[in-house]
């Protein structure tokens, strides 16, 4: 609904208005909103029509803007009420549990101990929670949850893989490197995560506040001094790569010594993750790294926890998996996602005010959109928090 209304005033062309309307358009319900089938259809029609005038002439276009003006406050009110319905009762949840006599949240123990835009500490955290071996009680969802993505992101086939079997460990190694162009100066560049299957490979690197460097940009920090004798081993780069590009090679040609007995790593049997708060690219483009946001991160492993509602997932996981699982996630919510206490602190107000004032709804999306925070990912997180983890498993 916000996106919508703020197509109608900016100046978007008319296709992408049309998109914005029918898009929400199909999301609305006809039983949930006390509209019968007749006026059901009607509303659709009305809205289907606007596209086959998307190239239209200037007066039939103005026509058709007044038509969608008339509509709006219709798809206002339904837009609110959907709210009411379905997200205020997990709003008025939250609130509750923020409150000092609440039954409280999750604890993210790395963002209230100010460590939340800490790349190293938050790399370990992840690394954890993706190794189907420690005892958080998740099992390989988590794992699971990242290489599905990545399957569906990149369009590669996954073999089949035996989940329990993955190795993850951090800053890992990636061997010698020579920049022929600086010197010869000696690099040993360390990548934050890697997850071994017996022939499949997962490269993680992680920024939170730091950018992707490029060789030669504060060599000094980054690079130990010259040496006079070689490593006939060491792989040579010529030029100025890339952080990334760098990581490649060096996985590449160092694979052998990295993982020994391990298959070759190769563009086939490997994922590459580019993992940031907004999901940057990198200093120059490079398909072979996917790109992943902290929030899609959080979006994607609730999203293969769907089955939250079910009897099935309730039976799955116990009371303190789910509640690891909580905590988890709101840590990289507050932490790499919003990375700012005082974006919080407001969320919270925010919250208050459209808990007692339903009409503020459409100021909260607006500012959620403006402080890129993603309203679905928060109401899915909100929800998972709404489970009473204080009872006894069975």
């Amino acid at each position: 609904m916000v996106k919508m209304r703020a197509a109608l005033v900016n100046n978007s062309s008319l296709p992408e208005r049309l998109h914005i309307v029918a898009s929400h358009l199909r999301t609305l319900q006809p039983q949930r909103h006390g509209m019968t089938d007749t006026q059901w259809g009607d509303f659709k029609q009305a809205i289907g029509k606007l596209r086959s005038v998307a190239k239209a002439g200037q007066s039939e276009r103005a026509k058709v803007i007044t038509r969608i003006r008339e509509l709006a406050p219709r798809l206002r009110e339904l837009a609110l009420k959907e709210f009411e319905t379905h997200e205020k009762p997990i709003l008025e949840a939250f609130a509750a549990d923020l409150k000092p006599n609440g039954r409280g949240v999750p604890l993210a123990a790395l963002s209230v101990s100010e460590l939340g835009t800490s790349e190293v500490k938050f790399t370990q955290l992840i690394r954890y929670f993706l190794d189907p071996k420690a005892p958080h009680g998740l099992g390989s969802s988590i794992l699971q949850s990242l290489i599905e993505w990545g399957r569906i992101k990149s369009g590669q086939t996954i073999p089949l893989l035996n989940y329990e079997s993955a190795e993850v460990t951090a800053e890992v190694s990636l061997g010698g490197v020579l920049l022929a162009s600086h010197k010869r100066r000696h690099y040993h560049p360390c990548i934050d995560l890697v997850v071994c299957f017996p022939n499949f490979f997962v490269l993680i690197e992680h920024k939170i506040n730091s950018d992707e460097s490029v060789t030669g940009e504060n060599s000094a920090a980054q690079f130990d001094q010259p040496q006079e004798i070689d490593d006939p081993s060491d792989l040579v780069v010529e030029g100025n790569p890339t952080q990334l590009e760098v990581y490649w090679s060096a996985a590449q040609h160092n694979w052998k010594k990295i993982r020994p007995g391990k298959h070759q790593i190769y563009n086939t049997n490997s994922l590459r993750i580019f993992l940031t708060p907004t999901g940057k690219q990198g200093k120059r483009e490079n398909a072979e790294w996917l790109s992943l946001t902290h929030e899609s991160f959080v979006n994607c492993i609730l999203d293969e926890s769907r089955r939250i509602d079910s009897q099935f997932y309730q039976r799955l996981l116990s009371n303190r998996a789910r509640h690891n699982l909580a905590c988890f996630l709101w840590d990289l919510t507050q932490g790499p996602v919003m990375r700012d206490q005082t974006t919080l602190k407001k969320l919270e107000g925010r919250i208050d005010g459209v808990v007692s004032d339903p009409a503020s709804y459409f100021r909260l999306r607006r500012w959620c959109e403006a402080e890129q925070i993603e309203w679905q990912v928060l109401i899915k997180l909100m929800k998972l928090m709404e489970v009473d983890y204080a009872e006894t498993d069975e």
